[in-house]
Parts: structure tokens; sequence; C-alpha cells
């Protein structure tokens, strides 16, 4: 059986109502080529020429004449077909599984929460702390998002979507009455520091964008204290002469219960994109669109990102 998908007939139903290569072209929104190419293969899966050449125009053949009322009966079962799937959020009933740091969990969790009362009250949201389990249930499908930068994703091949919603980077977080530090952080202050860090509960194959970071640079921190989260991390340097090389987003969201200065580092550092991952199979599914759509808005609504430069902005990875 010779196959034709759905735009080719799409095509064909425009070039049954002007049969103009040109102004269909122009209709559709592809090149001429192109809808001549379309024609073709449509010539082909109908063994006939369907349109041929009077003086200057085209005209419909009896088979494409016959076609007519077929091809306009299948479109409009299809416009049916996907009219019935047509999402509708206040019948939904479905829980979503989101994984991210707590501070994003504590910045977007009401809100979201709030709205999704008021426009699915069926929906309900799962919020697992990042563990060694994350990234194996995100290239499973077992985990619905994931949120934070954009770290070893590229490791899992096709099989994880990413779509950025907010450019960070990292600075050097002291404690603001610190006598040991001014208005800047020199090379030689950051390597004699004692530094407090993250250590995610992943495996061993994820490092935090202040790993990467240190490691592009070859240099060794001198490590005093670790920490599951970044603002345990980032408050923990209160009262010390510590430094937190963190993202500016958490020393925003630790500075309003800490007395925190934000100091720019003194080496290269590359700025990096935050948002949402989340397994291939999920692409077109309506009610994963839907929510992926609401927790962007959430994220852009409640989580400012400091000011970049265009020119600042480094692609992710």
């Amino acid at each position: 059986m010779r196959r034709v998908d759905l735009n080719l007939l799409y095509l064909l139903r425009e070039l049954q109502r002007e049969p103009n290569t040109t102004q269909v072209a122009k209709k559709v929104g592809i090149s001429q080529s192109a809808v001549s190419t379309a024609l073709g293969r449509l010539r082909w899966a109908f063994e006939d020429e369907l349109f041929v050449r009077s003086g200057r125009s085209m005209v419909p053949t009896p088979m494409a004449t016959r076609l007519v009322e077929p091809v306009e009966e299948i479109i409009q079962l299809v416009e049916e077909l996907l009219e019935e799937v047509h999402l509708e959020p206040e019948k939904l009933k479905r829980t979503f599984t989101v994984a991210t740091a707590g501070f994003v969990v504590n910045e977007i969790g009401g809100p979201l929460l709030a709205q999704l009362r008021k426009i699915a009250p069926g929906v309900s949201l799962h919020f697992p702390p990042v563990d060694t389990n994350t990234r194996g249930r995100l290239r499973t499908g077992h985990l619905d998002l994931l949120i934070g930068p954009f770290l070893n994703f590229e490791e899992s091949g096709d099989n994880i979507r990413f779509q950025g919603v907010y450019h960070d980077r990292l600075v050097a977080i002291v404690w603001a009455k610190s006598q040991r530090y001014g208005d800047t952080l020199a090379e030689a202050e950051l390597a004699e520091a004692d530094q407090v860090i993250v250590r995610m509960p992943t495996d061993d194959t994820f490092m935090t964008r202040a790993q990467l970071y240190f490691a592009s640079q070859e240099f060794r921190p001198n490590i005093i204290g670790e920490f599951s989260t970044p603002v345990s991390a980032a408050r923990s340097v209160e009262g010390t002469d510590a430094v937190a090389v963190l993202p500016r987003q958490v020393f925003e969201y630790a500075a309003h219960a800490a007395d925190l200065r934000a100091l720019e580092l003194p080496l290269d550092v590359d700025n990096f994109e935050v948002g949402l991952a989340w397994n291939a199979r999920f692409d077109s599914d309506p009610e994963h669109q839907w929510f992926r759509e609401i927790v962007a808005k959430t994220i852009e609504e409640r989580i400012r990102p400091p000011t970049l430069q265009p020119d600042q902005l480094s692609p992710p990875g």
C-alpha cells in the first residue's frame, strides 16, 4: 500500500482549492519547491497526474476532482478526533512528580499548588528530594520534571529534553561582616580561603556547577564543610571567613535569612541556563506540555534571576 501522510492531504486540499503551487506555498508557509515535491509524492501515491498544465494554468484531472470530497472528509475526521482529546484541566486526574532543590520548592511549591487548585483540582504534586535515584528516574520516565541547571544531561543522549527558563552565574558568598574580604575577591584569596561546598546525594558522575568550575580551572578548594543543600551551605558561612561558591540565585534566597555578601569570582566563569528537564516520551503528551508551561511560568514569576547582559550569556553544557 502506498503511504500518504496527513500533511500531503492538507496540501492536496489546498491545491484542489487553488491549483497554483506558488499561491499554495505562500498560504501554508513553505517554499514552492517543497509544494512541487509534495505534489510529486501525491502523483506517485495516487498513480495520477492530479493537476496538469492548460495554457498558463493548472487544472485538476478527473481523479483529483473525485478526491475532493473524500479528502475533505478525512481531514475533518482527524480534526474532530484532535478536538476530542483536547485537554480539559478541570477534569484532569494526575499526580506530577518534580525533583528540585529545596529553595526552589519553597519559592514555587505554594504558588503552583494554589494555581492548580483553581484550574485543575484533580491534579496533585509530589516533590521528592534529589538523590541517587533522580537521574535514573528521569531516564525511565518515572520522574515528570527535574528543575535545575543544564548539567550532564548530554550524557543521556536524546532521551532527555531541556527547556531553559533563566540564566544564572556562580558567585562567592561570604559573611557580610567578615574583615577578610573587600569589595572584590582576588584569586589568591579564593585559593587560601576555607570553603564550604554542596555534596549532592546523587551518583558519582553528577557534579555541581561549582565542582565543574573548580575542575575547569584546575583549582582545588580547601574544603572545611560539606552540605546537602545549597541554601544550608550558603548560610553556613555566616560568622566565619569561609567562602561558598554557589549560584547567584541561591545567594538571593539565603540572604533573606542570613547576613551575607556576594562577590564576583576572580577566575573566568560562564553563565548557565536553569530550567526544566524531562524524558522525551512526554514530549507530545498534552497533559505534560500543559504542566511544563505552568511550571515554567511560575518559575519566571517567583524566581527573579540576576541581571545578565546578552553578551555575558553562554550556551548550556
